[in-house]
């Protein structure tokens, strides 16, 4: 089966040696309009390829981070 997504990497300057890419989507799009990162990328245009590495930059900037709010514990025993 042959990858669709081969590259090369659309941002500017991009020379990272990498082996995956993933493409830009509308969906990618408007994460990155909702997040904020896209102000930085605004020549990038839906289809074209980023590199894994550039996805997740741009894309998903807080994947793998803990949420902001996080949860009360309450750890009062009541008799």
């Amino acid at each position: 089966m042959a990858l669709k997504n081969y590259g090369p990497c659309s941002v500017q300057n991009c020379n990272l040696p990498r082996d995956r890419y993933r493409q830009f989507t509308s969906l990618a799009y408007n994460k990155a309009q909702k997040k904020g990162t896209y102000k930085t990328y605004p020549y990038l245009k839906i289809g074209q390829q980023l590199c894994y590495l550039h996805y997740l930059r741009i894309v998903e900037p807080d994947r793998g981070q803990k949420s902001r709010t996080p949860e009360l514990k309450n750890y009062s025993f009541h008799q």
